[in-house]
C-alpha cells in the first residue's frame, strides 16, 4: 500500500498542492480551517490536501490489495491534514488556538464525538451529520511536544474508518 501513498505524494508535488476547495466549500463536511488565526499566525510544518479525483484514483488502484481501504476512500470527497510545530509557543496561546477551532466547529453545528484530555495529550473528534448521514469529521490533537495536528475529512466516514486512513496516509492516529 505504501506504493500508492508514494504515488499520491509524487503527484501532489508534481501538480502543486491539490486544493479543490471550490468543489467542497458547499459541502457541510468541509470547514475552512485556514480562516482561523492558527493558520494566519503560524507556519504549517506539514500540509497535505487530497481532492476527490486523486482519492478516486487511489481507491481504484487499491481495490485488489485492500478492498476495505478502497471502500472507505470511495465515500470521501477530500482529505486535508495540517501540522504545526508550536514548541516555544506559550501554552495559553495554544489553548486559545484550540478553543477557536472548537468554537468555530460548535457554531457550525459540529458534534464532539470523542474527547481525550491528559497532561501530555489532548484530542478531539468532531462529526458533522446531515439528515442522519455523516458529512465529515474534523480532528485535532496536541501532544507533549506541542505538535498540533488538524485533519478535516469530507465525506461519509465513521470513527472506525479514521484509524485505517491514518495508517494508510501516515497521519497521526488519534482514533478512539
Amino acid at each position: 500500500m505504501n506504493h500508492y501513498i508514494n504515488i499520491i505524494f509524487i503527484l501532489v508535488f508534481a501538480i502543486g498542492v491539490i486544493n479543490p476547495l471550490h468543489a467542497t466549500d458547499d459541502n457541510p463536511g468541509y470547514i475552512p480551517l485556514e480562516e482561523l488565526p492558527l493558520f494566519q499566525e503560524m507556519e504549517t510544518s506539514m500540509e497535505v490536501q487530497i481532492g476527490e479525483s486523486m482519492i478516486g484514483l487511489v481507491a481504484n488502484n487499491a481495490e485488489r490489495e485492500s478492498p476495505e481501504f478502497s471502500r472507505i476512500l470511495r465515500k470521501l470527497k477530500q482529505i486535508r491534514s495540517f501540522s504545526f510545530d508550536l514548541a516555544g509557543t506559550p501554552r495559553n496561546k495554544i489553548d486559545e488556538y484550540l478553543e477557536q477551532i472548537s468554537t468555530r466547529l460548535l457554531d457550525e453545528q459540529w458534534e464532539v464525538v470523542y474527547r481525550m484530555r491528559e497532561p501530555e495529550t489532548t484530542a478531539y473528534i468532531y462529526m458533522k451529520s446531515v439528515d442522519g448521514e455523516v458529512a465529515g469529521m474534523t480532528i485535532y490533537s496536541i501532544d507533549q511536544s506541542e505538535q498540533v495536528n488538524v485533519i478535516n475529512v469530507v465525506g461519509n466516514i465513521s470513527l472506525e474508518d479514521i484509524s485505517e486512513l491514518a495508517e494508510q496516509f501516515g497521519f497521526p492516529d488519534i482514533s478512539p
